[in-house]
């Protein structure tokens, strides 16, 4: 409303007036929104030291988060996908580390029909021989 009558008019003591004029007018405080106050839900008493412990996301705090501060690390959440900064430097050292690792080129070149040992992650035992279907490299 304010800011509306900027538009056209201006006079010192323009803001008290203004609201002063809102305040004793029914019809503005019949159509004026004022949604219900949310209800304040007290934290449950805990019965020990550090039995919780609440982290606030948002950080940072005097250039640490909060899980910093406390465990000394960066928790990784879902909404570092979404901070554009973060997103950024991990594709940034992502490209780093490939990089660096092309330059020093491969550590082990394989030729098709070459046996070798390949991890399995099924119930059988953990190395088990195999053969290569591709000309590639490993690392």
């Amino acid at each position: 409303m304010k800011t509306l009558a900027r538009n056209d008019v201006q006079w010192p003591g323009m803001d008290n007036d203004i609201e002063r004029v809102m305040r004793e007018c029914s019809i503005c405080q019949a159509t004026h929104h004022n949604p219900p106050k949310a209800p304040v839900f007290p934290w449950e008493i805990t019965k020990e030291p550090w039995s919780c412990i609440h982290i606030d996301f948002a950080g940072p705090f005097q250039g640490s988060s909060p899980s910093e501060l406390l465990m000394g690390c960066h928790l990784k959440t879902c909404l570092d996908l979404v901070n554009p900064d973060l997103v950024r430097d991990m594709q940034f050292r992502k490209e780093k580390e490939l990089d660096s690792a092309l330059e020093s080129g491969p550590l082990c070149l394989f030729i098709p029909q070459e046996t070798v040992f390949a991890q399995n992650y099924g119930t059988a035992p953990q190395w088990t021989k195999s053969k290569i279907d591709v000309l590639g490299a490993a690392r």
